[in-house]
């Protein structure tokens, strides 16, 4: 396995590039390298090696799909889809970001271009809406997106 590959997938939100290093995402994107990136883990039990989730809201993370979080500016996402999950599962967790330039719509060509792996299903690589954003206090939740 290469060290830090940027990959090129079908998440379960949109198409995506996942990578654990945000510098490399930062320069694909076109982006401020001081803007975070969203985390994806394969599951709860992973997760919970990295960050905690207030107690009010552990079953409503654990049961949504397409969703992203954010608990004390840290984003993170629980992935479900089982192709997703299985890619993230060999790293422990991912930084995950659209695969365009920064503000731009999916561009096929510029995506393949600035990955060092490609993975495709029979269904391909197609634009999706974007997660769900919401932030979690300890006893309240705010829809962000």
């Amino acid at each position: 396995m290469m060290k830090d590959p940027v990959i090129l997938v079908q998440t379960d939100t949109t198409v995506g590039f996942l990578s654990q290093n945000p510098s490399m995402l930062s320069k694909i994107k076109a982006r401020d390298p001081k803007k975070p990136f969203l985390k994806i883990y394969q599951d709860m039990k992973t997760f919970k090696k990295y960050g905690r989730i207030p107690n009010a809201f552990k079953h409503h993370v654990r049961s949504s799909s397409a969703t992203s979080y954010v608990v004390k500016k840290k984003a993170f996402r629980i992935t479900h889809d089982p192709i997703h999950r299985h890619i993230v599962k060999q790293y422990g967790w991912l930084y995950s970001t659209s695969a365009n330039i920064s503000g731009q719509p999916f561009n096929r060509e510029f995506a393949e271009r600035n990955a060092d792996i490609v993975i495709e299903d029979k269904d391909g690589l197609h634009e999706c809406p974007p997660s769900t954003i919401i932030r979690l206090g300890l006893k309240k939740k705010e829809k962000l997106r």
